[in-house]
């Protein structure tokens, strides 16, 4: 991720269901160890992506983060 921010990655440029990288990468929580799911987030949310970004069908970045958390911690 750190690459393609490095390389000017369009933080606003939306997938085919109308999601940006930041709910993206929230909804990967389920799918990578709590560490690197957390970093990559800060990379984007320091990188400025827009945190109130959603699908067509499903809400923010922090809603799809808690939907698709593997844990309740912190």
């Amino acid at each position: 991720m750190k690459a393609f921010l490095e390389q000017g990655a369009d933080l606003f440029a939306r997938n085919e269901y109308g999601f940006t990288a930041l709910p993206c990468a929230a909804m990967g929580c389920n799918t990578t160890d709590e560490q690197t799911a957390v970093a990559i987030i800060e990379l984007l949310l320091k990188a400025g992506s827009p945190v109130e970004a959603a699908g067509r069908q499903a809400g923010p970045a922090l809603y799809l983060a808690a939907e698709f958390s593997p844990t309740v911690a912190p």
